[in-house]
């Protein structure tokens, strides 16, 4: 008898190893099978084409250039406007003066509204570009922070159409960090 239970021991245990072999051969196969699956890889998409924004950012470190030079020039333009008004409110100027002054607003306003006009052209290169959405977005903010200083130094407002100018340089130099230059 104790060959029968060392026979029926020696059973159980080749049952059970043949058991655990086989439960974990298929949960091998299965895990196999997983990792290798059977879905089909999506074809790869072909990336867009990098845009060079080196010479966009060139005209646009133009632009930042040319209203730095006119925000310095605006604001000795402004400074006389500013004292002119001054002495119409205290009654010491001439009527030539006064259409002379005025003469002067008018050209600064047209001034500023050519520099919003050649932001405006630029914006034609970003517009439909769907890769520069974000830089066309910029740009057109610096364009219309550049028609609100027009409309405020028509509007005799001097110092706040200055800060507006300031608001467009930072915009632009916001849109040339914006882009990824290589």
């Amino acid at each position: 008898m104790r060959l029968d239970g060392r026979r029926s021991t020696m059973i159980k245990m080749i049952l059970i190893l043949l058991v655990s072999g086989l439960v974990s051969g298929a949960a091998a196969t299965t895990a196999f099978a997983q990792k290798r699956g059977t879905r089909k890889k999506a074809p790869a998409e072909t990336p867009a084409p990098v845009v060079d924004m080196r010479p966009l950012a060139t005209e646009v470190g133009a632009q930042i250039g040319l209203l730095s030079r006119f925000l310095f020039v605006y604001g000795k333009a402004a400074n006389g406007l500013e004292a002119a008004r001054e002495q119409a409110t205290r009654n010491q100027t001439t009527p030539a003066i006064d259409a002379l002054n005025r003469k002067s607003r008018e050209r600064l306003v047209v001034e500023i509204e050519r520099m919003a006009g050649s932001i405006e052209t630029m914006t034609e290169s970003f517009r439909n570009d769907p890769q520069l959405q974000i830089q066309y977005l910029r740009i057109a903010g610096a364009r219309d922070a550049i028609l609100e200083a027009a409309d405020q130094a028509n509007r005799e407002m001097y110092t706040e159409a200055g800060l507006s100018l300031v608001n467009a340089i930072d915009r632009l130099t916001e849109t040339i960090i914006s882009m990824k230059l290589k």
